[in-house]
């Protein structure tokens, strides 16, 4: 499967996943190779597999959501006002959550976790400046405008962490 995906004579355009209208060609495949920039369509179609395995979870297994970032990278602008780009990362979570069963979002423990690709030696901070915290104001409005208040006080409190790579 790997050497399917990452062949270099077959066309780069080639659409390799296709799914819940999510896509990724063979090219952005290549961002998988160490000491490489990933794609984005690469976490989004990681995202869009994992948050459909929720639905396969035990009732009692607590629920997560995983984000893709094709469509709130546009949200997270460090140079626009957290306002201008509010609009932007709502259309881009009814659409996410359209497809994830929240039935369960309420009833389970939380945490922020930020999974990357990335090998850092510095502070997470110096790699994603504002954009974390922006990801996380704009995830608290959205809760509390679609009714989720007891939700958006415990998501207020959570700071985020870092997936360590190896």
């Amino acid at each position: 499967m790997w050497r399917f995906m990452l062949l270099k004579e077959r066309d780069k355009f080639e659409e390799i996943f296709a799914w819940k209208g999510i896509r990724c060609i063979r090219n952005h495949m290549w961002t998988l190779i160490c000491n490489t920039k990933l794609y984005y369509s690469i976490i989004d179609t990681w995202s869009t597999i994992l948050n459909d395995c929720e639905n396969y979870k035990a009732d009692e297994s607590p629920m997560r959501l995983f984000f893709t970032i094709g469509g709130l990278n546009w949200s997270l602008d460090v140079s626009k006002k957290v306002g201008m780009t509010y609009p932007i990362f709502s259309n881009n979570m009814d659409d996410m959550l359209s497809k994830y069963p929240t039935r369960k979002l309420q009833e389970n423990r939380h945490a922020f976790e930020i999974i990357d690709n990335m090998k850092r030696e510095e502070e997470p901070k110096l790699y994603y400046g504002k954009i974390p915290s922006i990801l996380h104001s704009h995830f608290i409005k959205y809760l509390q405008l679609k009714g989720f208040q007891v939700l958006s006080q415990m998501i207020r409190k959570l700071k985020p962490s870092y997936l360590s790579m190896p």
